[in-house]
This record gives structure tokens, C-alpha cells and sequence, in this order.
């Protein structure tokens, strides 16, 4: 995957919670933890499907599992504790990752 993703949504993610600081700190904290949780899906995405000799190594129902526990988790952690995390903010966070990779990815289909 494309090193620039991670960068690019890793900037907006800190730039939308730091603006978001200045209105409300549980938006800003629920951005991260959504961001955070993002970048563990995609990582744990990238262990699971890997090419060897020719062919993709799946993950199977167990990793799957895992991947929808990791996004889910912030979600559930801003319904828990509404005091420290909001819930559109963590929700924003873990989109963030989504929306800059279909930009980048329309942007390369754009080039070709």
C-alpha cells in the first residue's frame, strides 16, 4: 500500500483534531482513537493477505473477525465513555483513512 496514505491521512487526522481541540477535547481524543484504529486495520489487512510463490495467503474467518473487532472497538469506546471520546469523532477518524485512500487511489487511476 501506498506509504503516502498513511502520511497524508495521518496529517488531516492531527489537523481535524487539533482544530477540533480548540471546541471540544472529546472530539479531538475520538478522531485519534479512530485514526489509531484505522491504521491497526490496515496493518493487520496487509499481515493477513500476503503473496507467496505466486499465490495470496488469506487470513480466514478468525483474522476477519479480528479486522471488524479493531473497527468497531473505538466506536464502542465513545458509546462507554461519552465523557472522553466523542462518537462522530471517532467515527470521522477511522473515514479519514478510507476517504484519502479513494482520493489517491482515483488520483493514480487518473495518471494510468
Amino acid at each position: 500500500m501506498n506509504k503516502n496514505i498513511y502520511l497524508y491521512s495521518g496529517i488531516l487526522g492531527l489537523l481535524a483534531s487539533v482544530i477540533c481541540g480548540f471546541f471540544n477535547w472529546c472530539i479531538s481524543s475520538g478522531i485519534i482513537i479512530g485514526l489509531l484504529s484505522s491504521y491497526l486495520y490496515f496493518y493487520l489487512l496487509n499481515m493477513q493477505f500476503q503473496f507467496k510463490d505466486g499465490e495470496i495467503k488469506k487470513g480466514g474467518i478468525l483474522g476477519f473477525g479480528i479486522r471488524i473487532i479493531v473497527l468497531a472497538l473505538p466506536l464502542l469506546i465513545a458509546c462507554l465513555l461519552p465523557n472522553y471520546f466523542n462518537i462522530f469523532g471517532a467515527f470521522g477518524g477511522v473515514m479519514v483513512f478510507r476517504i484519502i485512500m479513494m482520493i489517491m487511489f482515483f488520483k493514480q487511476k487518473g495518471e494510468m
